[in-house]
């Protein structure tokens, strides 16, 4: 019985698995450390996966909304939970490797998670006007350090061509993450 349970399940979590694994390495691209000023810290490093994860989370949305079979629009919802349920086993597994406690590992997951959907309810209305995302990415993104203008600039307009790139991609490309994000420029 289980074992035909894990192989509907398993290629789906495959799937998940892949995208995920490609939206860490975007997400911890030197290039966001060094030059768009993003704090080469624990903080900084989640808020730069929770970008990403919100970007692509944002992209299956949006071709969710305009598709119009009932079966494709479940499959990519359901896609977008397993995406953020893998997430959330990553930050898990990420903080029993540090020792943190059983009991400690659920209150800062749940703390991450709250964080991470106020962030997705800021980036997705930023995403419509440049200038709220702007103040969404000081608040958020770079709410531990002393922002520029020009990095604010520089990050919003990555963010914006990463979304027009990504809208162009094939939604099975993606969901299977065999695809390639837009590369950000120094």
């Amino acid at each position: 019985m289980f074992h035909l349970i894990n192989r509907i399940i398993a290629p789906r979590k495959h799937q998940t698995d892949l995208l995920y694994k490609k939206i860490i390495a975007q997400a911890r691209l030197p290039i966001f450390y060094q030059h768009y000023g993003v704090a080469d810290t624990g903080d900084g490093r989640f808020d730069s996966l929770a970008l990403h994860m919100i970007l692509v989370l944002e992209i299956l949305q949006q071709k969710n909304q305009r598709d119009d079979n009932p079966q494709e629009t479940q499959k990519i919802t359901r896609f977008s939970k397993e995406l953020i349920e893998v997430m959330v086993e990553d930050l898990d597994h990420n903080f029993r490797e540090m020792g943190v406690g059983d009991l400690a590992v659920g209150k800062r997951i749940k703390g991450m998670l709250k964080g991470f959907y106020g962030r997705m309810k800021s980036y997705q209305a930023g995403f419509q006007d440049e200038k709220a995302l702007k103040e969404s990415l000081a608040r958020n993104l770079y709410r531990k350090t002393e922002v520029k203008n020009n990095t604010l600039d520089a990050m919003s307009a990555y963010i914006l061509q990463q979304l027009a790139h990504l809208q162009n991609c094939d939604m099975e490309k993606i969901c299977a993450g065999e695809f390639t994000f837009y590369q950000p420029q120094s």
